[in-house]
């Protein structure tokens, strides 16, 4: 099997700073030439103390440095979370998205003006056509696929479930590489593994607990930047 080059690994620092991990990761991989620190990766995820960071803002920053973003859910036929905002607002699509449990803890560790205003200015582009994700269903087999397309993974799922206790807690990790028995990821924890590997049973049960509509991925692949 071809061996695929590793990203930078980097450790959550506390108060749910694993999406800022996970794309610090990203972004020194496809441009080895920067070096971020915490406080960007703040800026470029707009995340607020005590508070997790949503998608719209990060994927507004990818596509103006040029990167191609391939979005997966597992039910990508049915209405997505952006439809649900724009017809409910943003509490009730939070509940129908993710369930009453999980939903309930992301409205409450959401910074809400900053994340309907990155919804806001998300919506706008791709009703321009500039910002235009496709989205597929999320599956093993769909990992697999795009890390052989040389993209880096990016997957939400459930902390406690990855780690065999009970409960929900949302975490992202990195996707880089795979074999037969499992995906190889950076988990930023904490604590922290880097290349940790599990079995594909075991990651899926993660990324569709609570409920199966949970597994949301976003692929990423530096191409160049838009004008």
């Amino acid at each position: 099997m071809k061996k695929r080059p590793i990203p930078p690994f980097y450790e959550n620092i506390g108060d749910g700073h694993c999406v800022q991990a996970v794309l610090r990761s990203v972004l020194e991989h496809f441009e080895p030439d920067i070096r971020l620190n915490w406080a960007d990766m703040d800026k470029f995820t707009a995340k607020y103390p005590g508070k997790w960071a949503w998608n719209q803002r990060s994927l507004i920053n990818f596509y103006k440095r040029g990167y191609t973003m391939v979005g997966f859910s597992r039910e990508p036929e049915k209405v997505s979370f952006m439809d649900l905002y724009q017809k409910y607002g943003l509490e009730e699509a939070l509940l129908q998205s993710f369930g009453e449990e999980a939903g309930k803890i992301q409205l409450h560790h959401c910074h809400r003006p900053s994340v309907e205003k990155a919804l806001r200015e998300y919506l706008r582009l791709r009703k321009s056509g500039k910002l235009d994700i496709p989205f597929h269903q999320s599956s093993v087999k769909a990992i697999k696929e795009y890390i052989k397309k040389g993209f880096l993974v990016s997957v939400a799922l459930n902390s406690r479930k990855l780690n065999r206790r009970k409960g929900y807690s949302g975490h992202r990790v990195l996707v880089y590489d795979f074999n037969t028995k499992g995906p190889i990821f950076h988990d930023p924890g904490e604590p922290g593994t880097p290349a940790r590997h599990v079995s594909w049973k075991h990651f899926a049960a993660a990324c569709t607990s609570p409920t199966p509509r949970q597994w949301q991925m976003m692929a990423y692949k530096k191409e160049k930047p838009h004008a």
